[in-house]
């Protein structure tokens, strides 16, 4: 019997089930059956315990069923007559009601719990618990408030750690909410300590879990990966439900610009809550869902998610949701099109409800919306009062937000005539998002971060445009292009953990191709290990150098003088049309050269093409296309930039003589939307040196031999690398062995890596310092996650990840491997691939294919180049050699699409 007269403490064994109800539902419900065994008709006992399964069940999702257990708890307790617990009970009762969207229920029944139970421990709990539905209400002044006082009352009780521990996450909640991210973290330090102090491990996954919803408020989307995938480890060692995890997590990848990623995870999440009958988080997950809705630039599907979870919050009883909502449905009212003026007003509305309901980033976009829509309408003195509005947002707050600020402010100062300005606004718009992408060191962050300069930078290249500068054009164009590759990647905390994850999955691929594992589990397996690789590779920051910006833009005059006789192109899609800044003999011009769509048309037909001729055609139907399209290409694009460098084009030969004409070597910048286009196939870029860079600014770093912005790149055209050539073949390619048994005879001591030898880790310990790596291997191109594109070899898959471990990249890398040229291409001028993971590595060169290559033809491609590279011609001039070469000696389908598949990507 225990002080209660209670066989084997049962009370006690019931209050330890409420302590663990949520962070360890499983041991609650063994200490529930325990206490009841002991106790079975001591109504004490059968309220905590009753209590504490309808905790239970609020943590592991059955709401309806909390409630339900909850509300029979307290009858039960009031009959018996046991106020405090039936205090108790309703203060979890209100905190169910609340996750279940019924506010104005919830306060009642926390206000009524503290009538009967203020003092005391308990009563601090109450007090608590009360704080945590006002927060969750968005009544956040009123919820510190109450918070301090619970902290007060416990204090007066002589403490108790685990309890302060609770309350000080909760503050911590309320301080993240007002963006005082000081105060914020200090509490959560101090939860931390404490629930550590008691022994309850699981609770510090709420502490995580706070403290990356903080992260990714602020901007560091890094650090909020890293802290919840660390939450959802703390949660499931603990046996927890994750709550809105899902849902915060993708929040902080739809700031990172991960569009797809975040909007599927929000309707996966929509559809679970849904199940659950988690209203309140319900409302959340739609919110999030319209959020990426409307930056997939789907407004209408947007619009219904929105006014559902607006709808939802208005049931609940919940302004603050409501309000967000509201503003969600006004955003995709603008993104549809709506006339201007009716935005103006229903905008200051949203303003006023966003602010009074504490959601103050959001109060400031609304603002924004005004300032834009009141532009569009000819009101300029109402976008100026918008704009004063949110002065201060330009300069501080998430990055999204100061960005549209200046955007907005670009748009203000363009409408009143003052075009300088306008640029002004938008350079420091493009500075914000500088600034967020070099704290991302993971590769696919840093592209998907181009999302948030998207409209910004589309407005810079307009003004440049209605200057016809071409050197003002030149750099509003440079200010995103590629932005992904101006700093090397760099690797997590974890890397060595992430590197075992890699191994893993080659070990598992092996498995499967041998039937050792079923091919359902396995793909699940697979599936795991690639969201592990993923998750971890994104928790790297990136470097912080300020100066970096500077030596970021091409400098016009050390451009020309890196370009000698070259002539540099590059071209820029902008309002349906396509032009290019040409970089010839000491002048910049500005080149018109005609539709997007008649271009567009083209480049679909010499693709198919070139696609009909790889199937085996034998007609002349597939050479006719190829020679019409790849013309008219030609009329469009390439010779109106010779003509205005001053360079004679090449007279059409039909594509396999070689001219008699000028071989004027041309760098190529065509931006990511015209990036997978064999250039070479063009009849006046077919014989002369080709190279095709993501950036003039890329190019000159190359070239230059400057290195990355931050100091940490080896792309040095003039570094002695201390290694041995490498050359190596993955399996199943007939050709493969013999192509790299040929060169071996033409690099004596080369390190050669043949069968079972060429192995990941043999190839990039090869790779490391080569001055230059030959890889023949199939390769495998990965839309869906691109950072696993990849070159199979002996052992498995060499995919970007592993790419990214290299310290020291080789000088020139051949990649002879179907669409190894290619890369999954990303909103506003970002490309992620294998040609240009290595190029944002550091290499200086990358040749490789953008179409699918036969085997003999490749081979006898290569071979040809790499006889051009010993005799010392650079690439991009053996490569025109090898072309013309192959174009006049090989067989007319295989050899003509491997010659103009090959490109030379980076410096040449």
């Amino acid at each position: 019997m225990d002080g209660q007269g209670l066989p084997e403490g049962a009370l006690d064994l019931a209050l330890e089930a409420v302590r663990n109800a949520y962070h360890d539902p499983a041991h609650a419900v063994r200490l529930v059956e325990r206490a009841r065994r002991c106790a079975r008709r001591d109504p004490e006992v059968a309220a905590v315990t009753g209590r504490a399964l309808g905790m239970v069940a609020a943590a592991r999702g059955d709401l309806p069923g909390s409630v339900r257990v909850l509300r029979a708890t307290v009858r039960r307790a009031e009959a018996a007559g046991l106020a405090g617990r039936a205090a108790q009970a309703r203060g979890s009762l209100g905190y169910a009601l609340v996750l279940t969207g019924r506010g104005t229920a919830a306060v009642t029944e926390l206000e009524r719990a503290v009538a009967e139970l203020h003092d005391g421990v308990d009563g601090a709990r109450l007090l608590m618990q009360q704080g945590l539905v006002l927060t969750e209400l968005r009544r956040l002044e009123p919820a510190r408030h109450t918070l301090r006082r619970a902290l007060r009352a416990l204090a007066a009780a002589g403490g108790e750690d685990l309890l302060e521990g609770d309350i000080r996450n909760n503050l911590a909640v309320t301080e993240i909410h007002r963006l005082d991210w000081r105060r914020a973290e200090e509490e959560l330090r101090r939860a931390e300590t404490l629930f550590e102090a008691t022994g309850m491990a699981g609770r510090t996954a709420m502490v995580w879990h706070n403290r990356a919803w903080a992260a990714g408020l602020r901007g560091d989307v890094p650090a909020a990966l890293a802290a919840f995938d660390e939450a959802e480890r703390r949660y499931a060692g603990a046996g927890m439900a994750t709550g809105l995890l899902v849902v915060e997590r993708a929040e902080a990848l739809l700031s990172a610009g991960l569009v797809e990623e975040a909007r599927q995870a929000a309707a996966g999440a929509v559809a679970e809550l849904a199940a659950q009958d988690n209203r309140v988080d319900l409302v959340h997950a739609r919110m999030l869902q319209a959020e990426a809705l409307l930056l997939a630039e789907r407004p209408e599907e947007a619009r219904a998610a929105a006014d559902l979870a607006r709808r939802e919050a208005r049931r609940q009883g919940n302004p603050g949701w409501a309000a967000l909502a509201g503003f969600a449905v006004l955003r995709a009212r603008e993104a549809s099109g709506e006339r201007p003026a009716r935005l103006v007003p229903a905008g200051r509305r949203a303003a006023a409800d966003l602010a009074a309901a504490g959601w103050v980033p959001q109060a400031l976009d609304a603002h924004l919306l005004v300032a834009r829509a009141a532009v569009r309408a000819g009101r300029p003195d109402d976008a100026r009062a918008a704009l004063d509005a949110v002065r201060a947002a330009r300069r501080r707050g998430p990055a999204g937000v100061r960005v549209r600020a200046w955007h907005a402010e670009a748009l203000h100062r363009r409408a009143a005539g003052d075009r300088r300005g306008a640029r002004s606004a938008v350079a420091a718009g493009l500075r914000v998002v500088d600034d967020f992408r070099t704290g991302l060191g993971a590769t696919d962050l840093r592209a998907h971060a181009a999302v948030l300069a998207g409209r910004l930078a589309e407005l810079g290249v307009g003004l440049a445009l209605e200057t016809g500068a071409p050197d003002a054009v030149l750099a509003a164009v440079e200010s995103a292009r590629a932005a992904a590759l101006w700093s090397r990647p760099t690797r997590p905390d974890d890397d060595l953990l992430l590197t075992d994850d890699l191994a893993r999955l080659r070990r598992l691929g092996a498995d499967r191709r041998s039937g050792l594992v079923p091919p359902g589990a396995g793909r699940a397996r697979e599936a795991e290990l690639e969201r592990a690789v993923r998750d971890r590779a994104r928790h790297a920051s990136g470097h912080r150098d300020p100066a970096s910006r500077l030596r970021l833009r091409p400098d016009p005059g050390r451009l020309h003088a890196a370009l000698g006789p070259r002539v540099l192109a590059e071209l820029v899609v902008h309002d349906g049309e396509v032009l290019a800044v040409v970089a010839a003999r000491g002048r910049l011009r500005l080149v018109r050269l005609g539709g997007e769509a008649e271009v567009r048309a083209e480049v679909d037909a010499l693709l198919a093409g070139l696609r009909w001729l790889l199937a085996g055609s034998t007609g002349p139907g597939a050479a006719s296309l190829v020679q019409r399209a790849a013309g008219r290409l030609d009329a469009l694009v390439a010779r109106p930039v010779l003509a205005a460098a001053g360079v004679e084009p090449d007279p059409p030969t039909g594509g396999t003589d070689p001219p008699a004409g000028d071989a004027t070597p041309v760098v190529l910048v065509p931006g990511a939307r015209l990036s997978a286009l064999p250039w070479a196939a063009l009849p006046s870029l077919t014989h002369r040196p080709l190279t095709v860079a993501p950036s003039a600014a890329s190019w000159l770093r190359g070239a230059s031999g400057t290195g990355h912005a931050d100091g940490t790149g080896h792309a040095d055209g003039h570094r002695q690398h201390t290694g041995r050539v490498l050359l190596a073949h993955g399996p199943g390619l007939p050709g493969a062995r013999r192509e790299v048994e040929a060169l071996a005879a033409d690099h004596p001591g080369a390190r050669v890596l043949t069968g079972d030898d060429a192995t990941v880790a043999a190839v990039l310990e090869g790779m490391d310092d080569a001055p230059v790596a030959h890889l023949a291997a199939h390769g495998r191109l990965r839309p869906d996650n691109p950072m696993f594109s990849a070159l199979v070899l002996a052992d498995g898959p060499l995919t970007l990840h592993d790419l990214e471990r290299l310290a020291a990249p080789p000088g020139l890398v051949v990649l002879a491997s179907c669409d190894a040229g290619l890369g999954t291409l990303h909103p506003h001028d970002e490309v992620v691939g294998l040609a240009t993971a290595l190029l944002g590595l550091g290499a200086r060169t990358v040749v490789a294919p953008v179409l699918a290559v036969p085997d003999e033809a490749t081979s006898r491609f290569v071979l040809a180049l790499h006889r051009g590279l010993r005799d010392g011609s650079d690439p991009a001039a053996a490569l025109a050699a090898a072309r013309r070469q192959v174009l006049a000696d090989g067989d007319a389908a295989a050899d003509l699409v491997a010659a103009v598949a090959f490109t030379s990507f980076g410096s040449g």
